[in-house]
């Protein structure tokens, strides 16, 4: 798997002038980095270096896979769970990011990752980066704070991780290890949410419901579950049980969006199997029937054995749907689209950069609002929309095309969670800078280069089948 066929050797280093040079430089960079961001906490950052380097050291699919389950469990320092002490930072994350860019860079001079075709994926990736290039000397020159314009950067450069992994991948394992670890972490956050929510222990953002980012990874393993329970017929119970388990975290969140892209994500799920894979329509309603009994039956006995009334909860905050008059957040959302148009028509082909601010209130100045299409147009202007839409329905079409053509049932269920999943991001993406902002672009990118690798092994079986 990735580079585990190829031992790297010490000596290999001074053989080379330009790992040399690139090993020499990272010690640097990096106290450089701890002594700029972390300040007084830079010597425990260069510790736990030094024991990343122990372990994870010259290894991009190991670094991957602590990155991802770092990613998954452990919340942003102001959204964490009361009980968790430790939140991860943007900081930490790009911290994590920063030597597997470094030993990609080394295993590609050494020759040791495959240098594959270059795909239509690939090249829409490297136009997004070109254009994320040009809004930040767009900032520069409209004389931002460079800090703003850093902050705002780091999560857009996340997507160079496309490329580390498509360029790594050598085999289903990679795929399914890294499927693994995300279903692994996202159990641990299941069990997160429903403690705090059986302990009282809540969001501070508003008693009675519980808010952290990994909401959107639940729900990114919803539509997932959904695909392996129509898929992998050898787990379709433990998938069942995993879906059940997945409904009271989304739910208790009270995150509206999140409940819109879930059933998107399930009928889109259910719409691609009806069509292309011709299931009974019984067979759904005998699954919906059964998981429809086993969540009721947990919330009774929610009910009964604590006293809390989670569809009272949930009722509560749909209504505020049919208020909408009243709703703060409604017309919060609704006041930073029309300040963020208004950014975007006075520079509508480029945008107005990198670390721009829009105006709220008379008191309030926002780096990003709750819409990933509004800041694609607001910082980086047509050419920022539309670059990012075409490798959206690029990987939609990719992930189709593998479930139509293939006959591995990891592939189907892996193409069509993708496929139901970021269905209902793009819908999400509309009130929620869910694509853009925060370090789950590093598991978006990582599941882009999955889809496309799976892509490129269909088109190829189907060539030589063909052939044959």
């Amino acid at each position: 798997m990735f580079n585990n066929k190829h031992a790297f050797r010490i000596e290999d280093i001074f053989k080379n002038p330009s790992l040399f040079l690139l090993l020499l430089l990272l010690p640097l960079q990096f106290g450089l980095f701890g002594l700029f961001f972390f300040k007084k906490l830079y010597f425990y950052a260069l510790i736990i270096l030094a024991l990343y380097f122990l372990v994870f050291a010259f290894s991009v699919y190991r670094s991957l896979l602590l990155a991802l389950f770092i990613i998954v469990v452990f919340q942003e320092p102001r959204y964490q769970f009361e009980y968790m002490p430790i939140g991860v930072s943007q900081n930490i994350v790009l911290l994590l990011l920063l030597p597997i860019i470094y030993y990609w860079i080394i295993d590609l001079l050494s020759g040791k990752t495959e240098r594959k075709a270059n795909s239509k994926l690939c090249q829409y990736f490297t136009g997004f980066l070109i254009v994320i290039l040009l809004a930040f000397a767009v900032g520069l020159l409209n004389g931002y704070d460079w800090q703003m314009i850093l902050e705002n950067a780091i999560p857009f450069c996340y997507y160079i991780t496309f490329f580390i992994v498509y360029t790594s991948l050598k085999e289903d394992n990679d795929i399914k290890m890294f499927s693994g670890i995300l279903l692994a972490a996202g159990t641990l956050v299941i069990f997160q949410y429903i403690f705090s929510f059986l302990t009282g222990r809540f969001s501070i953002l508003s008693m009675g419901r519980i808010v952290t980012g990994q909401i959107h990874i639940l729900y990114l393993i919803l539509a997932f579950m959904g695909s392996m329970i129509l898929n992998l017929k050898q787990y379709r119970y433990c998938s069942i049980l995993f879906f059940i388990l997945l409904i009271p975290p989304i739910l208790i969140s009270q995150t509206r969006g999140t409940w819109a892209a879930s059933i998107v994500a399930i009928l889109v799920n259910i719409v691609l199997h009806l069509r292309v894979r011709k299931y009974p329509l019984g067979k759904f309603m005998a699954v919906f029937l059964v998981m429809a009994g086993f969540l009721f039956l947990s919330f009774f006995i929610a009910q009964s054995l604590l006293g809390m009334n989670m569809l009272s909860l949930v009722q509560a905050r749909a209504e505020t749907v049919m208020n909408w008059q009243q709703d703060t957040s409604l017309m919060m959302r609704a006041e930073m689209y029309h300040s963020a148009w208004k950014e975007f028509l006075s520079s509508p082909f480029i945008g107005r950069g990198l670390g721009s601010l829009v105006h709220v209130h008379d008191w309030q100045y926002q780096l990003w609002i709750d819409s990933s299409y509004m800041v694609l147009m607001w910082k980086m202007g047509i050419i920022g929309l539309i670059s990012y839409l075409a490798i959206m329905l690029v990987a939609l079409n990719r992930s189709y095309q593998v479930f139509i053509k293939t006959e591995k049932s990891f592939y189907q269920w892996f193409s069509g969670g993708f496929f139901s999943a970021f269905s209902g991001f793009m819908v999400l993406g509309f009130i929620s800078p869910v694509l853009l902002k925060y370090r789950f672009n590093i598991i978006w990118a990582i599941l882009f280069a999955c889809i496309e690798y799976m892509h490129m092994k269909v088109v190829t079986e189907v060539k030589t089948s063909s052939i044959r």
